[in-house]
């Protein structure tokens, strides 16, 4: 069985964090955030905090209106960013 460079020298594998593009439709209103985070779901939770604190409205109404029940969200790694780490 072969042992990778990691598993050889005891170092961990560190997950790097990506770049998200959050595309958000509210009342025909299109807003776009990049966050940095593990996975989409994280990124999606920093931007609804985010977005809570500056319309000082509670968190479950913004996770609410953005539940997928409508065609309102589009996430992605930002492809830039993607490019130039790959």
């Amino acid at each position: 069985m072969s042992r990778t460079k990691q598993q050889m020298t005891g170092q961990k594998h560190t997950p790097i964090k990506k770049l998200w593009r959050i595309v958000l439709n509210y009342s025909r209103e299109v807003s776009v955030y990049y966050n940095f985070a593990y996975t989409e779901r994280q990124a999606l939770e920093k931007v609804f905090r985010r977005i809570a604190k500056a319309q000082d409205v509670p968190l479950s109404y913004v996770r609410s209106t953005f539940n997928g029940q409508h065609d309102n969200i589009t996430i992605e790694i930002d492809k830039e960013w993607a490019e130039k780490h790959n």
